[in-house]
């Protein structure tokens, strides 16, 4: 991670099969090179496109806050 990384919104389902860990280590070295970061999680086990009805209205959101 370096300073040169954009903002990122993470999004993970609770118990899906990419552990949550990696995403908490993404969003700490985020923070640490401060990028702004926004992290979601969501109940369930679904991964990815499975969710993206649920975070759709914040990923819109986050792009219009930041592009």
């Amino acid at each position: 991670m370096t300073a040169k990384a954009g903002p990122m919104y993470l999004a993970n389902s609770l118990n899906e099969f990419v552990p949550n860990d990696g995403v908490l280590q993404l969003e700490a070295a985020l923070v640490a090179q401060q990028i702004p970061v926004t992290t979601r999680f969501l109940p369930g086990m679904r991964h990815g496109e499975a969710y993206l009805d649920d975070v759709e209205k914040d990923v819109l959101n986050f792009i219009a806050t930041w592009i």
